[in-house]
């Protein structure tokens, strides 16, 4: 199934789109996808989506409404990733229950 993931921003300016999930279920999670960053450049109102090609890794476990959901979710890009991920802390984020 193709989804949309949004890691940051108030604006969805930061995530990861068209994924594709090669496994699902177990203690990881991982897709393949395209990733998607806004420059914020000159603003974040004005500024420019760049696209990458990504894996999305997800992990961890925690309850959610009585079921269990990921907690961590990870990105890796191919080439040269943008600045919101230069480090591999920065590309991980802590997942939240959807209300």
């Amino acid at each position: 199934t193709s989804i949309r993931v949004i890691l940051a921003c108030a604006d969805a300016g930061l995530g990861v789109r068209k994924i594709h999930w090669l496994g699902w279920g177990t203690a990881t999670a991982a897709g393949i996808g395209t990733a998607f960053a806004n420059d914020c450049t000159p603003t974040c109102a004005a500024g420019h989506c760049h696209t990458y090609e990504a894996v999305l890794l997800l992990s961890g476990s925690q309850k959610c409404d009585g079921r269990v959901g990921y907690r961590v979710a990870a990105v890796a890009t191919v080439g040269k990733p943008p600045a919101a991920w230069t480090t591999k802390a920065d590309a991980t984020y802590p997942l939240r229950c959807a209300s």
